[in-house]
């Protein structure tokens, strides 16, 4: 039986009580599991070059390809089937959102964490480099960033963690500051732990709800992120397209009356956005104690 009084416990059942939170849930994890299992499901694998023909290029929705199967949200210029692109782009969006999440959270909390126990000269000039690079929109330090490094899945999620590290810093700061001048700290100073065991096995778990939140909100940002750079043609290989890159291939044609080259791979990019941002406010508005009932 599940323990009641556990605190994972207590989470979810606050969380299910809102319906609006658990579906978008469930349509993230059912775009994870569809993103996972993509080459089972659709019928075309958009990166072999060698089974696409010009003679499918801008098709249709409920066009018969070549290859013998319907085409269901009809093709692009190269001739891809754009419902196995999109999937196969959702699998490139959620696996860079994530990995540009996750290692910009270990990044950022770690400055935030180490700034706030050591404070002095040291906690002044890494929050003044934070601080500094806060001051710049993220998708400014993130075209540049791309720009120098060129194209690719590494350099796009390197370009991400460095645009996006500075919110975990500032928010890890903020908590780890506070939770600095707590008693339990000072009764673990005079132990013999060493200063690292106190900052992140005493401090870190302390400051973990508000990065949480944040993190929800890095991973779709870092998404967006993505998209917006594959659009401008900075993001990655023509040969991967994400979906940013399919908005950006059928943009020329919105006139023409081609409208699903661009819209369908919108449509699942807004839900997707839109899924994780309000699972991101359900989870912040737990975490926050003026909220909680």
């Amino acid at each position: 039986m599940a323990n009641t009084h556990s605190p994972l416990f207590r989470f979810w059942r606050e969380f299910s009580e809102n319906r609006l939170a658990v579906v978008a849930l469930l349509i993230v994890l059912a775009l994870m599991v569809l993103a996972l299992f993509a080459p089972y499901i659709v019928p075309q694998n958009p990166y072999d070059l060698e089974t696409l023909s010009l003679m499918d290029a801008r098709r249709a929705p409920g066009f018969i390809g070549s290859g013998g199967y319907v085409h269901f949200l009809g093709t692009d210029p190269q001739g891809r089937d754009l419902l196995s692109a999109i999937f196969y782009g959702l699998r490139i969006s959620i696996m860079i959102g994530i990995a540009a999440g996750c290692i910009a959270l270990v990044l950022g909390t770690s400055v935030g964490i180490f700034a706030a126990y050591v404070g002095g000269k040291i906690e002044n000039f890494l929050m003044r480099i934070v601080d500094l690079q806060l001051s710049f929109p993220a998708i400014l330090l993130a075209l540049v960033l791309v720009a120098l490094l060129g194209q690719g899945k590494f350099q796009l999620i390197a370009a991400l963690v460095a645009a996006q590290y500075a919110y975990f810093a500032r928010t890890a700061y903020g908590a780890a500051k506070g939770e600095r001048k707590k008693d339990y700290v000072e009764a673990a100073l005079a132990t013999p732990l060493s200063g690292f065991q106190v900052a992140f096995k005493h401090l870190l778990p302390n400051c973990m709800p508000p990065l949480i939140v944040v993190a929800t909100v890095q991973i779709a940002s870092a998404i967006s992120l993505e998209a917006t750079l594959s659009f401008l043609g900075l993001g990655l290989p023509v040969t991967e397209p994400s979906l940013g890159m399919l908005i950006s291939n059928g943009f020329p044609y919105m006139m023409s009356g081609r409208y699903w080259i661009s819209v369908y791979p919108g449509v699942a990019l807004i839900i997707l956005i839109v899924a994780i941002n309000i699972v991101g406010d359900q989870i912040r508005d737990q975490f926050n104690p003026r909220l909680r009932k």
